[in-house]
């Protein structure tokens, strides 16, 4: 298997000072992985990290062939907009369109279109009535279902998803999985999970173990 994403001796430094560090794990086609470890550990401050919305502190983080993050360097501009898709833990829309307008407005905004692939997850996903609806009225776990599709459009590299179940029942979690499951394997890039949600276990290929807490400095 080819290599996804590549961390190394990578963390992250806020304002305060308080400093995440994380283990160094590398990605590779097909898994899904997740980061595990009790809560304050720093697994979401890392999942940002990855995805470039935090800035490294130290170390690397590597897409073999297209970019590299490194402390004091800019994010690649297509790190965030095309290689990365993202599951946040609180769903987010621009408010007032639909679930279809704003699936296509995601399109819009990385250069692609929706796919025929991506359109024929939205009845496996109870999307389907659902999609002239203001994606910002919809209930939590429809909104949650809606950013799992919307983090498959433009074909990333690598999903990263922020507690993806917290708010689906057991058949929706499962559906949920295994659609991230079958993604990963077919379009040979992988998912990155941040979640405590036990059904997410027996989904995953590896886990990448936080042992050490956040602390005050490096």
């Amino acid at each position: 298997m080819n290599p996804v994403l590549i961390s190394r001796a990578a963390s992250h430094v806020y304002p305060s000072g308080r400093t995440v560090v994380w283990p160094d794990f590398t990605l590779f086609e097909g898994q899904v992985v997740g980061f595990k470890g009790p809560s304050g550990c720093g697994k979401s401050t890392a999942l940002h990290t990855t995805g470039g919305l935090l800035s490294l502190a130290t170390g690397s983080l590597e897409l073999p062939d297209l970019g590299l993050l490194r402390p004091g360097v800019a994010v690649p501009p297509l790190w965030r907009k095309k290689w990365m898709g993202w599951v946040p833990q609180r769903p987010f829309f621009w408010p007032g369109f639909s679930v279809l307008k704003n699936l296509e407005m995601t399109a819009w905004a990385k250069s692609t279109a929706l796919t025929p692939a991506l359109l024929d997850l939205v009845k496996p996903l109870e999307l389907d009535e659902l999609l002239l609806e203001r994606a910002d009225r919809l209930s939590l776990g429809q909104q949650q279902r809606v950013s799992l599709l919307r983090s498959m459009v433009g074909s990333p590299r690598v999903i990263l998803a922020d507690e993806p179940t917290a708010s689906l029942d057991d058949f929706q979690a499962a559906q949920a999985l295994t659609i991230l499951q079958n993604w990963a394997q077919e379009t040979k890039g992988a998912v990155l999970i941040a979640s405590h949600d036990a059904r997410t276990h027996s989904f995953l290929d590896d886990s990448i173990l936080f042992h050490k807490p956040t602390t005050d400095g490096l």
